[in-house]
């Protein structure tokens, strides 16, 4: 029957009368099936309302369907209060209302709550060691009364009400309950609630925001009153409690939600229709339904909150920002480029599928709004995802990309990847290119062969240092995403390549003048070209590096060890994409000759469309010399000793595989000419 009266209220208006016993409560069944008999006939009679004519109402107004749901209301909790006050209300604000008795009976209702608030509201803390457990659980229901009587109040009855108000504070007194009246309702309401919000006890606090909550569902404008005394900054503050924070975003989504249900629902017309003094210019101009807005406009005031908040260490808080954040995007009340980072890096909530689920959803409708929106902020996300595993899973000693499923390893940005980026090469090739900048020296706010720092633009987070898990982050993504074509690897192979032809050599250099003062003995034991092993490299070999002989000027305490530790961090950097050139080459079975030939900048191969993985390739190994990442502790030798090593090592191997593979290129290319010609040859024999 509740159904029907939403969708055929006519149907239901002939055997209304059926209905109305079962107000009284009294059905000899539980309280919690009380509450939904009571609730699901109150909705029923409140839905066919509207089709009520002046004898009905004049029925109803003698028979005891008023005190039925009065009683409702001092008797039950929230979802039948709720139910009962709207009904009620629609009673006292129908057009054929002829003498005003259930708006009487409404208003009798209200001001009993009222006068039971404004009674002990000169008491401060609302704990229960200093108020009763009757008189704070009187208050609540007292709050949530009101809040709702608010709520479903003709809105337009409320507009003329705070009219002249606008969006200051209301400076005189709270009204007293005798002369509490429909004409000072709305703000004597807000005032008496409002001062509940600053008692001490939390349970209040979250009672009296919730009911809070409700009038601005009918009046948006007295937000500003709240944002204006600092309340909803204390309210959304870290250092509120846990369940009012989360209260308020609850709060918050209702308050949204509603607002985008009256504009769908050509509320918003209607009344820019009713009112004379907007003009048919303005009217063809746009919705001038300036209400619509005011809330969204308060709460982008706090947006960097909200980001803060996705990041919470409380999973609810998380989820419920999360929602909250997407009803914002929807509505256009927040700007996507600072939202998508934040998004990105709930990808890395491994352990809450949920989350990352919802979070992925908001990706790919912004995705397919602004497709190239995912490529220009990953490099961004990647930073906020790899910020939110270290201080969400502090307990784990490295920041991993990736995270066991029923299927196996995954990528946290994989489905990103496969869902908004992967259909279109040049998306892809962006976001590869703006992953692998991280590793470029203009990501470093010093170069290689110069000691002066320059100033770094403060909208890319540039660190004085390499944060050497940071690129570990990024390279295990670049290893692990789930590639469809063998072109992705390639290209990623071609940038590493050219990355580190450009500056592997002024690592090299640097490297040179910073160990110049161990080379006193014999430079014979030096390569400056890096053909072979020094004799560091060498000691590198041996149980404790820094003890060895040639390392000694390293260790006599006259040396700069930190500088020597910097550019290891930044040589580390170089060894991750060498590491990550070779792991791509082996998984996929890409020869050197393949990748020399790639050029980004012809169109993609019909050999480089399909790809070619090996069965249960390793993960990418991203572990680097102990220590090597805490710039904060005391440099260790020997892992600089070893990082250094390895930096020459794999350069040169990488300059060598590099070199062998061009003179096969070239050596192919001089006997395509040659076979060409002997086939000719070989046709002319024969003929």
């Amino acid at each position: 029957i509740e159904i029907l009266s939403g969708s055929h209220p006519s149907s239901v208006m002939d055997h209304i009368d059926t209905i109305l016993p079962y107000l009284k409560a009294d059905n000899g069944v539980s309280v919690d099936d009380e509450s939904l008999i009571v609730s699901a006939c109150c909705d029923i009679f409140s839905r066919v309302s509207p089709i009520f004519d002046s004898n009905d109402l004049n029925r109803f107004a003698k028979s005891t369907v008023a005190s039925d749901l009065r009683q409702i209301v001092n008797k039950f909790n929230a979802g039948p209060m709720n139910s009962a006050i709207r009904t009620l209300s629609a009673l006292a604000h129908h057009q054929e209302s002829g003498d005003g008795s259930h708006s009487l009976m409404l208003l009798s209702i209200a001001q009993a709550f009222y006068s039971y608030l404004l009674r002990h509201q000169g008491k401060l803390d609302f704990s229960p060691s200093k108020v009763s457990e009757k008189i704070r659980c009187n208050s609540h229901r007292a709050l949530t009364a009101l809040g709702l009587i608010c709520q479903h109040r003709d809105r337009t009855a409320v507009a003329a009400e705070t009219a002249d108000h606008e969006f200051e504070i209301p400076d005189e007194d709270i009204a007293p309950p005798t002369v509490l009246s429909w004409s000072n309702f709305t703000i004597s309401c807000y005032q008496a609630i409002a001062e509940f919000l600053k008692k001490k006890d939390n349970p209040t606090k979250c009672t009296s925001l919730r009911a809070l909550g409700s009038i601005f569902l009918n009046e948006p404008r007295l937000l500003f009153a709240l944002e204006q005394v600092g309340l909803v900054d204390d309210i959304m503050s870290p250092k509120a409690p846990l369940d009012l924070q989360l209260e308020a975003l609850d709060v918050w989504k209702k308050i949204l939600a509603s607002e985008e249900q009256r504009i769908d629902a050509g509320h918003a017309k209607e009344k820019m229709d009713r009112d004379r003094s907007i003009t048919v210019t303005k009217r063809i101009s746009g919705d001038q339904d300036g209400d619509s807005n005011l809330f969204g406009g308060v709460l982008t005031n706090h947006a960097d909150r909200l980001f803060e908040m996705l990041s919470s260490k409380d999973v609810r808080m998380r989820l419920s920002s999360l929602e909250l954040l997407g009803l914002l995007l929807r509505q256009g009340l927040v700007n996507p480029n600072d939202a998508v980072p934040h998004l990105l890096a709930l990808q890395g909530d491994v352990e809450n599928n949920a989350i990352r689920s919802l979070a992925l959803e908001y990706l790919i409708t912004e995705g397919e709004k602004r497709p190239d929106m995912i490529r220009q902020r990953v490099r961004a996300g990647v930073k906020e995802a790899y910020a939110f595993q270290r201080s969400i899973y502090p307990q784990r000693s490295q920041v991993s990309a990736l995270f066991e499923t029923g299927h196996g390893v995954e990528c946290v940005f994989g489905k990103v990847f496969k869902e908004c980026v992967a259909k279109i090469r040049k998306q892809r090739q962006g976001l590869f290119a703006s992953l692998l900048g991280l590793f470029e020296w203009k990501e470093f706010s010093q170069s290689p062969t110069s000691s002066s720092t320059r100033r770094v633009s403060p909208t890319r987070g540039r660190a004085s240092t390499v944060d050497l898990r940071l690129l570990n982050f990024a390279a295990q993504i670049l290893a692990h995403l789930p590639y469809s074509s063998a072109d992705d690897p390639l290209y990623i192979i071609h940038k590493v390549t050219s990355i580190c032809a450009l500056q592997g050599d002024q690592i090299l250099d640097k490297f040179g003048e910073l160990l110049r003062c161990l080379r006193s003995d014999n430079s014979e034991d030096w390569d400056d070209t890096n053909d072979e092993e020094d004799a560091l490299e060498l000691a590198a070999k041996t149980k404790f590096p820094g003890r060895t002989r040639v390392a000694a000027p390293l260790t006599d305490g006259n040396y700069d060890l930190r500088s020597l530790a910097k550019h290891c961090q930044t040589s580390a950097s170089f060894t991750l994409l060498m590491r990550l050139k070779a792991y791509l080459r082996k998984i996929y079975k890409l020869s050197e000759i393949r990748c020399i030939e790639y050029n980004p900048k012809e169109k993609e191969k019909i050999s480089d469309r399909g790809i070619f993985k090996i069965d249960n390739p390793p993960p990418f190994d991203f572990t680097l010399p102990t220590g090597l990442s805490n710039t904060s502790a005391t440099p260790n030798v020997d892992s600089l000793i070893r990082q250094y090593a390895e930096f020459r090592k794999s350069f040169r191997e990488e300059m060598v595989s590099t070199a062998k593979a061009e003179e096969e290129k070239e050596e192919a290319q001089t006997q395509k000419p040659e076979e060409e010609a002997m086939d000719i040859d070989s046709d002319v024999e024969e003929e």
